[in-house]
């Protein structure tokens, strides 16, 4: 399973401008069940452009590859919410030189998926409040985004409901153990069958959740972030001014500016407090950095890196980068 993914651009040595455009999953924070999302955007970019060369990267959340920390144990707990955002936004930075030594990037741009949205957020509002140097964020596109009340989605209401009606002492603290045990039983052959023949999986995406099932920590760092997630996301916390890309006079930079694209119905968002958000900005129109709130009429699913042909409806974040 792989931890990262790089598809940079042809075109570095004629563009005038460099930037990175820097993907951030969901949970499970697995990056590799997004290939053909970004070979998608990939091959979009390179349709369009011109002076600027966009390189994508984009990598597990933390926690979600063997490989990047050691085995998680009671002293070696798995990495929660507010982790997730430091570690990512560490690792941004990090990435703003790309494979150059000298010349950094002119501007990165955030793509996040799902909770990987509410990380995106949090980067945006970390690095406003208290910068890390050289780091110019320029835009925020945030696919399905899990901002605020996970709990009071449809799907947060079911796991709150199970967690009450089924509680028992001890259950929820050894659940990764209760769901290792389970898993141990069942070859990561007939795992793959299972999501791809009963569930509708692509292959690709089968293979993938098979491996990761498989993992010495993974499912454990998704229930831990799952937690986290539902304790933490809560009431949207940010202003109206921090969604506004306004530029300050004489810096001679490009405001950031957010991108929001909703599913028509999504069972890890709340639709009332959905709807709430967008005639909120909506009322605003005389606001002229307010953020662009698409909602999807068709039936582009809140897991649709997962299925065939669901990878490649989202031509809005090509259209805006330039």
């Amino acid at each position: 399973m792989k931890a990262n993914l790089s598809f940079p651009s042809s075109r570095q040595s004629i563009s005038k401008n460099r930037s990175l455009v820097y993907f951030i999953p969901g949970n499970p924070g697995v990056v590799e069940f997004y290939t053909d999302f970004l070979r998608s955007l990939r091959a979009l970019l390179d349709k369009t452009e011109s002076d600027t060369a966009y390189d994508i990267y984009g990598r597990n959340l933390l926690g979600f590859h063997d490989g990047d920390h050691e085995p998680f144990s009671g002293q070696n707990l798995p990495y929660g919410l507010d982790a997730q955002v430091e570690g990512m936004w560490a690792d941004i930075a990090s990435r703003r030189y790309g494979d150059s030594n000298d010349t950094p990037y002119d501007s990165v741009i955030l793509v996040g998926h799902s909770i990987g949205a509410y990380v995106v957020v949090e980067t945006f509002h970390r690095q406003a409040t208290n910068p890390k140097a050289g780091l110019n964020l320029q835009h925020g596109f945030l696919l399905f985004p899990t901002i605020s009340y996970i709990a009071r989605s449809p799907s947060g209401l079911k796991i709150t409901a199970l967690q009450q009606k089924w509680y028992l002492p001890g259950v929820e603290e050894n659940l990764h153990h209760i769901a290792r045990a389970l898993l141990f039983f069942l070859p990561q052959p007939t795992l793959q069958w299972i999501w791809a023949g009963y569930l509708g999986f692509s292959s690709a995406a089968a293979a993938t959740l098979a491996e990761w099932l498989k993992s010495r920590d993974g499912v454990w760092q998704a229930i831990h972030l799952g937690r986290s997630e539902l304790r933490q996301v809560g009431k949207d916390k940010w202003d109206d001014n921090f969604w506004d890309a306004i530029a300050a006079t004489g810096t001679g930079r490009v405001a950031p500016k957010f991108f929001f694209f909703y599913g028509k119905h999504d069972h890890w968002v709340d639709n009332s407090l959905r709807d709430e958000f967008i005639s909120r900005h909506h009322a605003r129109k005389d606001s002229p950095g307010r953020p662009s709130i698409e909602v999807d009429t068709g039936d582009i699913a809140h897991a649709f890196c997962t299925k065939e042909g669901k990878c490649t409806g989202f031509h809005s974040i090509r259209d805006h980068m330039s």
